[in-house]
């Protein structure tokens, strides 16, 4: 068997039993999450050909129970919304830059569009 990840919370992973039984070990007031931003902004661009952008993206009110603020050591991945990469555009060289104090982020991005 392989390794858990760290990134993910321990209710992804099923030691047995069925919704019932991992609804009773996670009561509702305990809040795991392994990502929880609404969407971000993109708060600067620079057009670097006709089909590459580079971005900035804001993401502010990060619920403080994202995990990603508490483990600074785990590797974040960025994720294009699913209805932009449908239209052909994707990320690429994707920074991510946590702000615990502030509850926000900062995503530095290539926009590619093919």
């Amino acid at each position: 068997m392989s390794a858990r990840s760290p990134w993910l919370p321990p209710s992804v992973f099923n030691a047995g039993g069925g919704y019932s039984e991992a609804k009773a070990k996670h009561s509702a007031s305990e809040k795991i999450f392994d990502l929880c931003t609404s969407d971000g902004v993109i708060s600067s661009k620079t057009r670097v050909s006709r089909r590459e952008m580079h971005a900035v993206i804001s993401i502010e009110d990060i619920d403080t129970n994202f995990v990603g603020l508490h483990a600074p050591q785990i590797q974040l991945s960025f994720v294009l919304k699913s209805s932009i990469t449908q239209l052909g555009v994707n990320a690429e060289n994707a920074s991510v830059t946590l702000d615990a104090e502030n509850l926000s982020a900062k995503v530095e991005v290539d926009l590619i569009a093919h």
